[in-house]
Formats: C-alpha cells, structure tokens, sequence
C-alpha cells in the first residue's frame, strides 16, 4: 500500500509540475485544423473566433454569413469618398448605419447596427476566453488562422502571462494548392447550410489575402518547437 501511494504522490507532482501546453494552429481554413484538434488535443482548452461567431448568430436567427454584412463605406479603398454611402438609410433586416463599436476594425468605420452588436458580443466571449485561458488547468488551443506573425503575436499576448507554458507551433502545409482549399470550402459550407441551415461562405479573396500574407512560424516568436503537420489532403 505503502509503495502505491508513493507511486500515486509522484505521479500527481509530476502533473503539476508538467508544462502545460499552448498549441498556436496555422493554416487557412478547411485545411483540418479541427480534425487535428479531435485527434490530438481533445481535451484542450479551445479558443475560437469562429465558434463564438457562430454560437451567437444561431441565438439571434442569424447566420454566419449574416455577420459579415457591412453598408458601404465613407472613403473606397483608394480613400476617395463613396458617392454610395447614405448614413441615414436603415436595413429592413440589420437597421440603421451607425459607428463600428470594434476598435480593431479600422478598415470598416461603419455597421449595421444589429450585425454589430452581435459582432460586439461575439468578440465579449472570444475576449472572456481568452481571460480565463491561462487558469484552466489545460492545455490550451489558439484555433485561429495565425496566418502571419502580428496575428499570432496578438493572440498569444491575449492570454496574459505564459511563463508557464510551452508554446508549439502547429504549421499546416497545403502543398500551395489554394484552388482545392476554395472548392473544399465551398462543398463544406454548402453540405453545412444542407445539414444545420448554417450558412458560412469564405470569398475567394479571403483565400487570397490569407494566403497572400502567410509568414511561416519561427522559433523567434517565442514556440519551444514547430510541428508541420500536412493537410488532410496531401500525401
């Protein structure tokens, strides 16, 4: 009896004692973020911009898709003004225009006013996890794209102090194949939309500019190791 409870004492100190984990995922979407986190880090402390997207659009009768609607803006993109830009029309749907309540979201000055207080909740709960992360007792998952190196060094700084933790990169390789991840995506968002009424469509040009700014991971940005893991398609 004597000898198992030792055994049992030494095997919880060296839980405590173990580093827990923080795995920082990178690849775009529909390149099996999700299949790896069920394979690997079921039990893990998840952070997840899309599922608190979604959770929140289901408990308004919105969509996915719905959360991403925007009126025109003040200035195109070349910063010249939009003739097409009414402040006082209201949405039959999303109502009227008003201030972008996301300080981060500098690119889109204006809303809908119900889209952006759903996103406004959205990110509430995004920013709730990310406070409690650390407290957890778990390994802990950045289910994000982190496609380059200021959105990886945003997320990770989210999480406060992680001198306890080791940081691993999980580097996904999609063989440079852009097309197949747009049809994946595509055949994904509409056997979603079949199944659950969810609709989630990702432009192709969201491809791009992810694609277009990917920066691969390095040890310099703080991860105790990088891990390429291939794309469930690529052999």
């Amino acid at each position: 009896m004597k000898k198992i409870m030792n055994e049992w004492r030494s095997f919880l100190k060296e839980q405590i004692d173990r580093k827990k984990k923080i795995y920082v995922l990178v690849g775009p979407p529909s390149v099996g973020k999700s299949t790896w986190i069920k394979q690997n880090a079921d039990d893990s402390y998840v952070i997840s911009s899309d599922e608190k997207t979604i959770e929140v659009a289901r408990e308004r009768g919105m969509t996915y898709d719905d959360m991403f609607i925007y009126p025109p803006q003040p200035l195109n993109r070349d910063k010249t003004p939009n003739e097409s830009f009414d402040s006082s029309f209201v949405h039959p749907v999303w109502g009227p225009i008003v201030d972008q309540q996301l300080s981060w979201k500098k690119w889109m000055p204006k809303a809908y006013k119900k889209v952006n207080d759903a996103e406004v909740e959205a990110q509430k709960r995004l920013d709730y996890q990310y406070a409690n992360a650390t407290s957890a007792g778990k390994d802990i998952v950045l289910d994000l794209t982190n496609m380059h190196k200021g959105s990886r060094k945003f997320a990770i700084q989210k999480l406060g102090d992680i001198s306890n933790f080791d940081m691993i990169a999980i580097n996904f390789d999609w063989n440079n194949d852009v097309d197949y991840l747009k049809r994946t995506a595509a055949e994904r968002s509409k056997k979603e939309f079949e199944d659950t009424g969810m609709k989630k469509t990702i432009p192709d040009a969201a491809f791009d500019r992810m694609v277009g700014g990917y920066e691969r991971p390095d040890r310099d940005e703080g991860f105790e190791s990088i891990k390429d893991v291939k794309a469930w398609w690529v052999k």
